[in-house]
């Protein structure tokens, strides 16, 4: 394991030379005397400067520490704020040069000259054909690296290849894949559905399940999956080929559109389905919304409504906090009020709230929290509080006021989560086989151990968790 991680590594460092071998960077020419317009390979800025900062491990192919595991700017380059094309000046295109590629380090010194001026049309095709260039070698480097065998048994990387943004989506899929009662659900067949014309969600994934369960492969391409995901959701113009999205709400649409190719025209409107589909067998928690007592008229509410939860949705300052996390929770949950009927048709009409409760009247093998952040950053003091309070054994009686027919202690143990830091998502699951936690970046997988590993591994990388898998304990 320690030789084929070394190999890894090395690998990882020889693609960022790679990246960083040709580099052109846009600057707005600052007159005839300028260094820039003199062409002078040895005058103006050193290259040094120029070149991208080196960044920290475990994303690969990493060029600024300012956007993860993202390819840079079209062709590598970057642009200041303000300046270049749109800003009215010329746009002078200079290469840098590098006189041994092999031995070459990020961060050395190189010679540049400027090689010419470009408007702003021919320069972007440049770069595309630039990135192009660079996602096929990338591709064709994945490929060969395929079927060797996978580091960890049973946790298969994905491939996300230079320009592709496929973060999001891999980080679903291999949730989905590590959530046992879900993949069995989807592997056995068993539920019905109907395959749209335009990709059928549930067969994609089944393939590449498939491939999961019997193949020997270090990764494996999601384009398949990625292709169906981005027809089913052109109309909404939301998860397309190459465009970054968001994972969490990938998530919920995917469990949703499983649910619609399996039900009836009437049944995607009740959020019902019989059978039950994989995401309501899976997920699904029915619930029944009931208002109390009125605080104003004292008259108890008619509002009673049924309805079937996917993910559960939290805010993070909740594990911000010490004390009772589970009592926190129902608190949240139960924060939503109704307005009271009877004292809007008083004479004179009166506003009142009505609190409202939530009774659980089923137990599903999963749970799902999405938890809400309010910026795209979080400082270590924040990240060591909510990994601290995050609970390891999730009691769902405690969070949820339960119905009579299941009433009783259901515990919940935490086997999953996803992350993000920047623009790019990353998961932790724990894998039966090695009995420990293992790390997804991608088809970057390896071993951490015990929970003090992730959530060390957590702080450190400044990985802002969004979405914890509970598991039913046996």
């Amino acid at each position: 394991l320690e030789a084929a991680l070394q190999v890894h590594k090395a690998r990882r460092e020889e693609d960022t030379r790679a990246l960083c071998a040709q580099v052109y960077i846009h600057m707005e020419a600052e007159g005839e005397g300028s260094a820039l317009s003199t062409g002078s390979p040895t005058s103006g800025p050193t290259a040094a400067a120029l070149l991208p900062a080196a960044s920290p491990k475990p994303c690969p192919l990493t060029p600024s520490t300012s956007t993860p595991n993202r390819p840079p700017s079209p062709g590598g380059t970057t642009t200041r704020a303000g300046e270049g094309p749109a800003g009215g000046g010329t746009v002078m295109k200079l290469k840098l040069h590098r006189a041994d590629q092999g031995k070459a380090s990020l961060g050395d010194s190189v010679d540049y000259e400027v090689i010419g001026e470009q408007d702003e049309q021919s320069l972007r095709q440049v770069q595309a054909d630039e990135l192009k260039e660079l996602r096929r070698k990338h591709e064709t480097q994945l490929k060969l690296e395929r079927c060797k065998p996978p580091v960890v048994p049973e946790s298969v990387g994905l491939e996300n290849p230079i320009g592709a943004h496929n973060c999001f989506l891999n980080v679903v899929l291999q949730s989905l894949w590590h959530l046992t009662a879900f993949r069995r659900l989807l592997l056995q067949d068993t539920h019905p559905h109907r395959c749209q014309s335009k990709g059928c969600i549930a067969c994609s994934m089944r393939g590449l399940f498939t491939q999961y369960k019997f193949g020997t492969y270090a990764h494996l391409p999601p384009q398949e999956v990625r292709e169906v995901v981005s027809c089913v959701f052109m109309e909404q113009q939301r998860f397309q080929v190459d465009q970054m999205d968001d994972a969490a709400e990938l998530l919920d649409a995917m469990l949703l559109q499983l649910h619609a190719d399996q039900a009836e025209a009437g049944d995607q409107a009740a959020h019902s389905c019989q059978p039950p589909c994989i995401s309501h067998t899976a997920f699904g928690a029915e619930i029944i919304e009931r208002s109390t007592q009125c605080k104003q008229c004292h008259q108890v509410g008619a509002h009673v409504e049924t309805y079937i939860q996917l993910l559960h949705y939290l805010p993070s300052s909740l594990l911000l906090e010490e004390g009772d996390v589970h009592a926190r929770m129902r608190v949240h949950l139960e924060s939503e009020v109704r307005t009271c009927s009877e004292c809007a048709e008083a004479s004179p009409p009166a506003h009142s709230e009505l609190p409202i409760q939530k009774h659980l009247c089923t137990v599903p093998p999963i749970v799902a929290f999405v938890l809400a952040w309010g910026n795209d950053r979080s400082t270590r003091e924040q990240l060591t509080s909510i990994t601290t309070n995050m609970l390891q054994t999730l009691n769902l009686d405690q969070v949820y006021r339960m119905a009579a027919d299941v009433r009783g202690p259901h515990p919940y143990s935490l086997r999953g989560l996803i992350c993000f830091y920047g623009h790019h998502y990353v998961a932790y699951f724990w894998n039966r086989v090695l009995d420990e936690w293992v790390y997804l970046d991608d088809s970057y997988v390896r071993p951490l151990g015990s929970w003090a590993n992730v959530q060390q591994t957590i702080i450190d990388g400044r990985h802002m968790p969004l979405v914890l898998f509970y598991v039913r304990s046996p």
